[in-house]
């Protein structure tokens, strides 16, 4: 098995008996003991006339076996040891986990594994379940992404399993004259489960060998009923579902545009990932890009690519926008670039240096990867062990084996005007369908002819450019030798009039990655609501003004973040640290630049005002939560209180404010990871240079550091 250098797991992949495949993963500094299993049955596998039932049956699988016949007995052990547990239904697979004290392993396992040998799926259970599913589903009336999932569900090739209702209610569920719901839970688990359908993973401190032992005492009595595994035959888009347009109406002031193109899917994809090579291009939002095109003419202000649902036999390639207003009336104009983009990447954008790059990002994410909880760990790979062989789990998600220009073009191909679904989610339009279960209105229309002719044109905008060679990928790979001289904990190495400076190296994960955190504190900056609004305006607008430059920083491991707190605003760079001197010269150099751009600066007014708006529709508790914040926390106002300042707020403030917030600094820095010293202080200078040697008033710093202590939230 490959396993990731910086991993100090090990690893063993079995075959018991009955089919059932068990991957084991001693973890030697683990302090819980997990498990997953994943069996390949979900919503699609629901009868018409029984929709939900999978899901149904997760729940009910929690309550009760043979051996351990109280209901509740489970959940209950795994709390009282310190443990946590939870499972999910998907369109192919559920999927059930745990996590407990490594002394309880084995008596939890027990209990666990008894779900799949003998399930009571009891009757004194079925009415409260079925009523917890109900709840389930009724939570989510008013939640706008499960109301556009439901018309995504109706307006795909209705024979598709997508298409049908994956929850469940009291309505789906209901007992009937001929049949109880309890007989069909049983026939459908018996039809369905199988040991040769399920993967289990466990993880903890006990050896390989325990845990083998441990694998073939629990799980070796799960029936092996050698069932199939689904196959769909009807395609998830037909001739007539394409050229749609849909419409849907949210509860929330949302704009959102996304193009779906049908892709063919191959079980082995994930060795080359052609689909993540046209994701990373399309997606990309530096100097030339589809983002910037758009973002300039101010028709979007987000866009995402490579998004969209799949399965076994299935995929969707999405790109999705978030409009602006102006954008809601310009939305042929923005399908027309997205066509350029593509017809771009197909003529010059396949090339194997590209590839090469990609790979190379890929190949350090792995080899460089954060740890997971043991929980998170045994979830996730689980899922890998339907999908990827044996030796290729835990490298599955990076591999990008070879390049090869076929495939690639020939996903391209099927990113064409004949092959797209477009769906528009936005208020103020008329609709004459409502979305069943969540009640969403929605109509359908088919493309105009001068809309195809529009979008099948052969130019290209002079605007559009591919992406330049990345300078910000890492060369230096291995991670500095430990300075004899390094304090266990962080130090105070500078301190002057407005400015300290910490340096802390990592000495026990060696990793090539670090981490700095600068926090310029202004008593101006937080002075009056107002002031604060005009803080987060002026962050939001250098994050904006950011994007393009620092966007292959992203793309190269590095990532960093501005956010107001309440005594001004912090800087954040974290990733592998050998380019992260260029990215803070970057962000530094375009911090002191201040320029605010009109167009941009009502934008992002707007796009605050939205935000704020939408969060005061959020469930009561959360509007509690953020009422109690603003009376505890006085530089954290509630919301009703920054919208009626933002409305006050004109452009012509903004650089004046900027200014005074500026001559009165306080500057906290702190460098971690992989640094000496004296990289720590050539990343000072840097600060000092760019702020100006304005730093002054050094009582503010503790004053402003505790108040960070109480509140952190990003806009």
């Amino acid at each position: 098995m490959y396993v990731s250098p910086n991993d100090n797991k090990h690893y063993r992949y079995i075959t018991l008996p009955n089919a059932l495949r068990v991957l084991l993963i001693n973890d030697p500094q683990a302090h819980r003991s997990a498990a997953a299993l994943s069996v390949n049955v979900g919503h699609f596998h629901d009868p018409v006339d029984r929709q939900g039932l999978a899901h149904f049956l997760e729940h009910m699988l929690f309550l009760g076996t043979e051996s351990y016949p109280m209901i509740g007995d489970f959940q209950r052990f795994i709390s009282q040891h310190g443990g946590h547990n939870n499972a999910w239904t998907g369109t192919e697979n559920t999927t059930f986990f745990f996590d407990i004290r490594p002394n309880q392993f084995a008596p939890a396992l027990d209990r666990f594994s008894a779900f799949f040998i003998s399930p009571r799926l009891d009757t004194d259970a079925v009415d409260k379940e079925r009523q917890s599913v109900d709840a389930e589903y009724r939570m989510k009336l008013n939640d706008d992404v499960r109301r556009i999932y439901q018309v995504h569900k109706e307006t795909i090739n209705p024979l598709h399993p997508f298409a049908k209702f994956s929850v469940g209610s009291v309505e789906t569920l209901a007992d009937r004259q001929s049949q109880s719901i309890r007989e069909d839970l049983i026939a459908f688990y018996h039809a369905n489960y199988s040991a040769n359908l399920m993967t289990v993973a466990l993880t903890g401190p006990q050896s390989l060998d325990d845990l083998e032992a441990l694998a073939q005492q629990h799980f070796a009595a799960i029936a092996n009923n050698d069932y199939p595994v689904l196959t769909i035959n009807a395609p998830l888009v037909t001739k007539a579902e394409r050229h749609q347009w849909v419409t849907i109406e949210p509860l929330k002031e949302v704009r959102k545009l996304t193009l779906a193109f049908s892709v063919p899917e191959s079980p082995d994809q994930y060795r080359t990932k052609p689909l993540s090579y046209i994701a990373h291009m399309l997606g990309y939002e530096g100097p030339g890009s589809l983002m910037s095109l758009l973002k300039n003419k101010g028709y979007i202000n987000t866009l995402s690519a490579g998004g969209g649902i799949s399965g076994r036999d299935f995929r969707e390639f999405t790109l999705g926008f978030a409009l602006t207003e102006l954008g809601l009336s310009h939305i042929d104009d923005i399908i027309t670039h997205v066509f350029q983009a593509i017809a771009l990447i197909r003529q010059e954008g396949v090339q194997a240096w590209r590839y090469q790059e990609k790979r190379q990002v890929q190949e350090l994410a792995f080899h460089y990867q954060d740890s997971l909880r043991p929980i998170d760990t045994v979830s996730q790979l689980v899922m890998n062990m339907h999908h990827y062989a044996p030796a290729e789990l835990l490298y599955g998600d990076y591999m990008m084996a070879s390049f090869d220009h076929g495939q690639i073009q020939t996903m391209l191909q099927h990113m064409s005007v004949d092959n797209v679904r477009i769906m528009l989610v936005a208020k103020g339009f008329s609709h004459d369908q409502q979305a069943d279960w969540y009640q969403t209105p929605y109509s359908v229309k088919q493309f105009s002819a001068k809309q195809i002719a529009q979008w099948k044109t052969d130019y290209i905008s002079p605007a559009l450019a591919l992406p330049e060679p990345n300078p910000y990928i890492a060369d230096a790979l291995h991670p500095l030798p430990v300075d004899p001289d390094q304090s266990d904990v962080p130090r105070l190495i500078e301190t002057q009039p407005g400015f300290r400076l910490w340096h802390g190296q990592e000495p026990h994960f060696r990793v090539p990655k670090g981490h700095v955190y600068i926090a310029i504190d202004s008593p101006h900056a937080v002075a009056t609501v107002k002031n604060i609004v005009m803080t987060r305006l002026s962050v939001e607008m250098l994050l904006e003004a950011l994007n393009e430059q620092a966007y292959q920083a992203e793309i190269a491991g590095m990532n960093y973040n501005l956010y107001a707190h309440q005594g001004g605003v912090t800087l954040t760079l974290s990733g592998f640290n050998d380019k992260q001197s260029l990215l803070l010269k970057l962000i530094l150099h375009t911090f002191t630049q201040r320029s605010f751009n009109p167009e941009r600066f009502e934008t992002i007014k707007g796009q605050l005002k939205r935000n704020w708006e939408n969060a005061e529709k959020n469930k009561p508790l959360s509007q509690l939560y953020n009422s109690m914040t603003g009376l505890l926390q006085p530089n954290n106002p509630p919301y009703h209180a920054l919208l009626s300042a933002l409305e006050t707020v004109r452009l012509s403030d903004l650089p004046e404010f900027v200014e005074a917030m500026f001559a009165t600094l306080h500057v906290d820095m702190f460098v971690y990871g992989n640094w000496h010293l004296d990289h720590a202080q050539t990343l000072a200078e840097t600060v000092k240079d760019a702020t100006g040697g304005r730093a002054s008033l050094s009582g503010v710093g503790t004053t402003a550091y505790l108040a960070r202590r109480c509140w952190h939230r990003e806009l």
